[in-house]
């Protein structure tokens, strides 16, 4: 996903613009042959969105990052970019328009991670109502025991809200999509595409903690799939992209509003 807050610059030099930063954690950035970057003006304040070919060489140095939690068969890496120049041509859009093309992926970026933890939720649920029905303790099945109830009904209305919410959010992109120009029906997508991702994320964290206390010492071994999901793919899901701190702008130019204070202005209306 697109980070418009990262301290990458960038100069005009004749034809060309000179390009500097460190983008890290990137996805797929040790075997991408050609990535978006958003970079900043010295001094400026309106970022742009360049096209850049990423080839080993002078200006460009690239790194494979392995030492993660999980998802150990998706490349990860970083790129420095120093002094590096790209043809005018490669100026996605206009100059200083790179905030408006980054919201406009992070909307999908955004419902595609929540639907990814609804599948974190939905397979932790599977794995605990089969283990808790297949699991004797104190001669009868664990899903007998009210605590394990308890967390599998927490699990499912987790999957419940997650699907709704999901669900809502692809319906508001479609309806914005279906019509580009309406500011009100993106708004209403930036909005619930992030408070998709700011709950499935949180729901999904949850959901792997319980499925591993329904699975008590072996939900600790990756041997199964809760300690895989509470291992690295729970959290990643919510880190990814954009940190829950940032989650939603809601039409507004700038970073780190928050979603509680969108939920807020969506309500209440904007104060003095």
């Amino acid at each position: 996903m697109p980070d418009v807050s990262a301290g990458n610059s960038q100069r005009r030099r004749g034809i060309n613009f000179v390009l500097n930063g460190v983008k890290y954690l990137i996805s797929n950035a040790g075997i991408a042959t050609t990535g978006l970057l958003f970079a900043y003006p010295k001094g400026g304040k309106r970022v742009s969105a360049f096209i850049v070919d990423l080839v080993d060489g002078p200006g460009c140095e690239r790194e494979d990052l392995t030492a993660k939690m999980s998802m150990p068969t998706a490349n990860t890496g970083m790129f420095e970019l120093t002094n590096y120049e790209v043809p005018a041509a490669n100026l996605l859009g206009e100059e200083g328009a790179g905030f408006r093309i980054a919201m406009g992926t992070l909307v999908s970026g955004r419902i595609s991670v929540a639907s990814g933890c609804l599948g974190v939720i939905e397979d932790c649920l599977t794995e605990a109502v089969r283990y808790a029905k297949e699991r004797e303790q104190h001669g009868k099945p664990i899903a007998k025991h009210q605590l394990v109830q308890e967390h599998i009904a927490a699990i499912e209305m987790h999957r419940l809200a997650s699907d709704a919410l999901v669900m809502k959010a692809a319906q508001a992109k479609d309806a914005s999509a279906a019509e580009p120009g309406n500011a009100e029906l993106r708004a209403s997508a930036e909005l619930l595409a992030a408070q998709a991702k700011l709950f499935a994320a949180n729901a999904a964290w949850d959901a792997a903690d319980r499925a591993v206390q329904v699975f008590g010492g072996r939900g600790w071994s990756t041997l199964y799939r809760p300690g895989r999901h509470f291992a690295g793919r729970a959290r990643l899901s919510d880190l990814r992209g954009d940190g829950r701190d940032f989650e939603a702008e809601g039409g507004r130019r700038g970073a780190g509003q928050g979603v509680r204070g969108v939920q807020i202005r969506s309500c209440i209306g904007e104060t003095a």
